[in-house]
């Protein structure tokens, strides 16, 4: 007996297909509908159960396949398959075509529903769209209000750093009545906080529990955030506190939060004393980034190296803001030995360490900048040629392919040493502009924009780049 004669009619075909669906059974959910296919029993629930089972199987283009090959099953695509597809759009990170497929949805009278609405925005939101999200958003007030609409345009909001147009839209849900739940006050309070307006963070944290929502560790997280970020430590306590007292069990977010938070006032004892109540139960390279961070800050280098070998001892690989936050620390601590040993550690992680990329030529720049406000020439001299070394004849361009990276690079060096390293290679007409631009700020916020600047001007003059 041939396995499909087992399935009597399409109610039973489109059940094999979905248990095969929650079974990560993907293809054979595909055997399943090319059967059903020949034998002329393939309905659009069958084929809509295929395209769900395809997403959950992570196969996402295959999804979109199908769905171009839907003529072949003789089938009208209703909504619930239009859903399936933006979700494989979504998954796959394709918001273009998400966009763009809502508005033949209209123009095949597929009448787009809340589900077609809130997946377009948090596909527009993943793909850093936010303003085309925010679009899709307007269109949907259309349909009836729904509070998971909302609450995806407020996500986007909050990833886009759009906190006033998150204000309006909450006001919106307000005034259509609709229900505020964790995700719409979480939301919120991520916006109002990654703009520094840590005091509506916590109105919102006191409005969600008037609703009588119980906020819990992720919203407390976020409000312990948004106070970290606006330097607001003693609020941010005033939280933990309340976490603490709600029996909440703080988490490493939590703490590698509250680390950072010490890192204004300089309160290096607070965020060990934090960090090492972490490390009782469990800990990530964050919090030791953090922590060491803190000490750097306040001059804590023995704190600093300490916290770092005790990363070592515990297997956590170093990663780039651990070393920053150590040849911080050992480099304005005077400590010219260490600061080297943790630059060349660093050198080593790197694919080719023979050529350092630009992040560790920026620690180059802090230590030798260190060490010519601490009158230690040799050092400074020292450096500039072992980073130059490293970088084949540190060809400039390569590394200022952004004013941005140009002013961050030439702020970590006295003005004199960042214009040697323009003697280098300044053969890439492009980005000279770029490049006088960064050399000019920075001669501007020394006070030396004087004569000293024409021999440095005359190696971008046009002569010989091609340029004109």
């Amino acid at each position: 007996c041939h396995r499909w004669q087992l399935l009597k009619d399409a109610r039973d075909w489109v059940v094999a297909i979905s248990a095969l669906g929650r079974a990560g059974l993907w293809e054979q959910a595909l055997d399943t509908l090319e059967a059903m296919r020949q034998e002329r029993l393939v309905a659009v629930h069958a084929f809509n159960a295929t395209m769900s089972a395809l997403e959950k199987g992570r196969r996402w283009p295959a999804a979109i396949q199908l769905y171009r090959d839907i003529n072949r099953y003789e089938l009208q695509p209703d909504v619930v398959t239009g859903n399936a597809l933006l979700s494989a759009y979504d998954r796959g990170g394709h918001w273009r075509y998400a966009v763009a497929f809502i508005d033949e949805m209209g123009n095949d009278r597929l009448r787009p529903n809340v589900v077609t609405y809130s997946t377009v925005i948090s596909c527009c939101e993943r793909g850093r769209a936010w303003q085309q999200a925010l679009q899709v958003f307007s269109e949907s007030c259309g349909i009836d209000g729904d509070t998971v609409i909302f609450n995806a345009a407020l996500s986007a909001c909050d990833r886009g750093s759009l906190w006033l147009k998150a204000l309006d839209i909450f006001a919106e849900m307000q005034k259509a009545g609709l229900r505020r739940n964790l995700a719409t006050y979480g939301s919120l309070i991520s916006a109002c906080g990654n703009a520094l307006q840590w005091q509506a963070s916590l109105h919102f944290l006191e409005q969600l529990q008037t609703n009588k929502l119980e906020p819990g560790r992720i919203v407390l997280n976020l409000c312990i955030n948004a106070c970290r970020k606006a330097e607001q430590l003693h609020a941010a306590l005033a939280i933990f506190r309340e976490m603490l007292k709600r029996s909440e069990e703080p988490d490493v977010f939590c703490y590698t939060s509250m680390i950072s938070a010490c890192g204004p006032s300089a309160l290096w004892q607070l965020a060990t004393y934090l960090h090492q109540e972490k490390l009782s139960s469990a800990s990530d390279v964050a919090s030791f980034n953090a922590t060491i961070g803190v000490c750097r800050d306040a001059s804590r280098w023995q704190e600093a190296q300490r916290i770092f070998s005790d990363l070592c001892q515990r297997n956590f690989l170093p990663t780039l803001p651990t070393y920053k936050a150590v040849i911080g620390a050992c480099a304005y601590a005077q400590l010219w030995a260490h600061a080297l040993e943790h630059l060349r550690e660093l050198k080593q992680t790197q694919d080719a360490p023979d050529a350092p990329c630009s992040d560790v030529i920026i620690q180059y720049g802090i230590v030798s900048r260190a060490s010519a406000e601490a009158g230690r020439k040799d050092i400074e001299q020292a450096l500039l040629n072992e980073a130059r070394r490293g970088q084949r004849g540190l060809s400039v361009p390569l590394f200022l392919s952004s004013s941005a990276f140009a002013s961050e690079w030439l702020s970590v060096l006295h003005w004199e040493t960042a214009l040697s390293f323009f003697e280098a290679d300044v053969r890439m007409p492009l980005r000279t502009l770029q490049m006088i631009v960064a050399i000019v700020d920075v001669l501007l916020t020394a006070g030396s924009m004087d004569a000293r600047f024409a021999p440095t001007w005359s190696l971008f003059s046009c002569s010989g780049c091609g340029c004109c």
